[in-house]
């Protein structure tokens, strides 16, 4: 109201047009013939935001609208945009310049942009951006373009409306028409290049994967892919040469290579620096970023791409690429192979794509730097990467070579045992065969020969006697190593049947009781022993008695040998003694066959009673174990399961 009363009504519509003159009076770009090229930006620019989007261009000559536009002192800096952007260009032509020139803006993926001339009837208008099918265009090139004609050297004003649901930034350059020409030849070469070299690439990666099958090389082969596709659709290639009737397509193209790019980059380096299992924080947040990146072209469909989805897979592919750039650098400090190459990847990568990112974002003006300038960056990344993907990939096949050489080798020393182990069982098999004969008669002649000097000198009686013991031994040490050769067999079966413990026990002592006359033997059963369990009783026998046996040997004279029965998820056999035990030295081959024990005063055996009491408890399931007394002496434990299958799957080998 102070305004009103101060200012007459009348005099408004003239102070908007003064200011209007005002406006429209500042320098317009000029082009002159030695120009080849002219960036429009500065002062020739001025923008005017519409926020309800529904301002025609008719009315931006009103003095209102027309004061609302602000005059630039650069490029524009414009990026993801949720309102309609008008900019106003002020540009005149000197007198040798030609009459025709060529408007173009670099961004390929803006969805409308429309060019206002004017003409004597108000303006013309032009469409381009990837709404519209390319095939419709006046000017088919890859990225919007526009004539503007200058009949006179007077100063133009045009008008560029733009709206878009991806980012606005882009840089407005002006050409003369065999300038456009011979660039978009240079450009196309360039470009040709480096799909030629992406595609090179993904050749050479899908050979490489045909021939080792490894799984790092085909994730490699799909980040490559989705490369192609993110530099076809950034450059605007999409559209010119596979979809030129499809505009939604290419329209497409953008967000989702860009997210499966993201998702693949992600995959790359969390298989080839072992992410998941050394860095699982990060890993989890890898594949939130996953979820991100691909849920962000959604946002299209519901018009919030330009405000929430376009930003943030900026970002999220920014941070991963981040992330695994830092990780590449903890790998390459821990000299781990091909993590040079992925750290340098990296570098470039993030250091060509920030100020990229910058400009998408509309935080720093086109002009700054060149809109293309991520391409290069972004193919020596993939060269990089696929350096460090082979390097690391024949670093595997070294190590993975080396393993299956080991294995062959374990193999061919495992089948030569086998093959001398089967020649040892049937060389036995003729030794028991070709002894037991004579062997029976002489066990036969020396019992006749018992009997018939009853009558004759004690001399003779011992002789005899002493022949009978020798008989025996070696009959025993047959039985023992057919026994031995019977566990060692894959095929064997140990005879499972229901058995008392407190049976096995006395049976075992009624055996070894005649053998050692003079030694006191024990035996204690705890009161809650199963009354059956399933065993091979004479398996275990034998076993009770070879331990019993020994502990007789080995302990002093006057000292008892005690059996102890007990049971808890286990049978439990436990032989104790007072003997010097077992020394240190020989711990680590107790179970070993043909290890015989070096006690002073005692002669060992033929050292494969333990052996063959280590191979029948494990054909039971169950164990042999050996303890120092407390006090001195030496404590065997015979444990084994209480409930067994009637025949276990496998033998002893």
């Amino acid at each position: 109201m102070l305004f009103n009363r101060r200012i007459p009504r009348c005099l408004m519509p003239w102070i908007f047009a003064v200011l209007a003159l005002c406006h429209f009076g500042c320098a317009a770009g000029v082009l002159s013939a030695q120009q080849l090229a002219y960036t429009v930006d500065g002062p020739d620019v001025a923008l005017l935001r519409d926020a309800s989007g529904t301002l025609v261009v008719d009315e931006l000559t009103r003095p209102d609208l027309a004061a609302r536009f602000v005059s630039l002192s650069g490029p524009p800096k414009l990026g993801y945009e949720k309102e309609v952007v008008w900019l106003r260009l002020r540009l005149q032509r000197q007198e040798d310049a030609p009459h025709t020139w060529f408007l173009e803006f670099s961004n390929p993926y803006i969805n409308d942009l429309r060019l206002y001339a004017p003409a004597a009837a108000g303006f013309t208008v032009a469409q381009a951006g990837d709404q519209f099918a390319f095939a419709d265009r006046k000017l088919q090139y890859r990225v919007p373009v526009f004539a503007l004609d200058f009949p006179d050297t007077r100063p133009q004003t045009f008008y560029l409306r733009m709206e878009s649901d991806s980012t606005l930034a882009g840089e407005l350059v002006l050409w003369q028409p065999a300038a456009l020409r011979d660039n978009t030849q240079s450009e196309l070469l360039y470009f040709g290049a480096v799909l030629g070299m992406i595609c090179m690439s993904l050749l050479i990666s899908i050979v490489h994967w045909l021939h080792s099958r490894e799984w790092q090389i085909l994730l490699f082969a799909m980040l490559t892919v989705n490369t192609l596709c993110l530099v076809a659709a950034g450059l605007g290639l999409v559209a010119p040469f596979f979809t030129p009737s499809l505009p939604a397509i290419a329209d497409l193209m953008v967000p989702w290579s860009l997210a499966f790019t993201t998702v693949s980059v992600g995959l790359v380096f969390s298989n080839a620096l072992r992410i998941r299992a050394d860095f699982p924080r990060l890993y989890q947040f890898f594949l939130l970023a996953y979820c991100l990146a691909l849920a962000a072209p959604f946002t299209r469909y519901i018009h919030m791409y330009n405000t929430w989805g376009g930003p943030m897979l900026q970002l999220v592919s920014l941070i991963v690429e981040v992330c695994a750039g830092w990780v590449s650098w903890i790998r390459w400090r821990a000299k781990v192979r091909g993590a040079g190459y992925f750290f340098a990847a990296q570098v470039v990568v993030v250091l060509s794509l920030v100020m990229g990112r910058l400009i998408l974002m509309g935080w720093v003006p086109v002009g700054t730097l060149h809109y293309l300038s991520w391409v290069p960056g972004l193919l020596t990344f993939l060269l990089l990467v696929h350096v460090g993907v082979v390097v690391d990939s024949q670093a595997l096949k070294r190590e993975r070579d080396a393993a299956l050489g080991a294995i062959k080798t374990a193999n061919e020393v495992l089948v030569n045992e086998r093959k001398l182990r089967d020649e040892q069982t049937v060389f036995f098999s003729f030794v028991a065969h070709e002894l037991r004969s004579p062997l029976a008669a002489i066990q036969t002649a020396v019992k006749n020969l018992e009997n018939e000097c009853l009558e004759k000198p004690q001399q003779v009686r011992t002789r005899a006697l002493r022949i009978k013991a020798y008989a025996d031994r070696v009959g025993g040490l047959i039985d023992r190593h057919l026994t031995l050769q019977r566990l060692a067999n894959a095929e064997f079966r140990p005879h499972i049947a229901p058995a008392e413990p407190r049976h096995i026990a006395d049976e075992g002592l009624q055996r070894v009781r005649p053998l050692f006359a003079s030694r006191v033997f024990t035996l204690d059963s705890a009161a809650d022993l199963p009354a059956s369990v399933s065993v091979d009783q004479d398996l275990v026998l034998m076993v009770l008695e070879n331990l019993l046996i020994n502990a007789a040997k080995f302990s002093p004279e006057g000292s008892a040998v005690a059996l102890d029965v007990s049971a808890d998820q286990a049978l439990h056999f436990r032989v104790s003694d007072r003997g010097p035990g077992i020394p240190a030295e020989q711990m680590g081959r107790l179970f070993a066959i043909f290890n015989r024990l070096q006690q002073s005063g005692f002669k060992g055996g033929f050292g494969i009673g333990l052996a063959i009491a280590q191979r029948v408890a494990l054909a039971h399931g169950g164990s042999l174990s050996y303890a120092d007394r407390a006090g001195g002496g030496a404590v065997f434990t015979l444990s084994l399961p209480l409930q067994q299958a009637a025949s276990p799957a496998k033998g002893v080998a």
